[in-house]
């Protein structure tokens, strides 16, 4: 299990994806009960033996395609045998909302 490693992420502004919400997934997502030990613990559980039983093992650059909240690649990051970690998302990232500052 690795301790570190490189976790990159990019999005892409795409406000026109969830028209009439604006609320961002990430803001609905950090409201729902069990919503960290879900995605942070069992997601990332599932994921890494997923990624095991496909022979993605140590070192290797992991590409996460719509990684939404990118929790899930950060998990792997933390908690799986990979490098890195690069998640996408079309969604773009509430920065004020992680930042706290909201």
């Amino acid at each position: 299990m690795s301790a570190g490693g490189t976790l990159h992420a990019c999005s892409r502004p795409t406000s026109a994806l969830s028209p009439g919400n604006n609320e961002s997934a990430a803001r609905w997502f950090a409201s729902q009960p069990n919503w960290w030990a879900e995605h942070f613990g069992d997601a990332v559980r599932d994921a890494d033996s997923s990624l095991h039983a496909s022979g993605v093992t140590a070192d290797k650059d992991l590409l996460d395609v719509g990684c939404g909240d990118g929790i899930i690649s950060l998990g792997l990051l933390r908690n799986g045998d990979v490098r890195s970690v690069t998640g996408m998302d079309i969604v773009e990232v509430d920065e004020e909302f992680l930042n706290g500052s909201w």
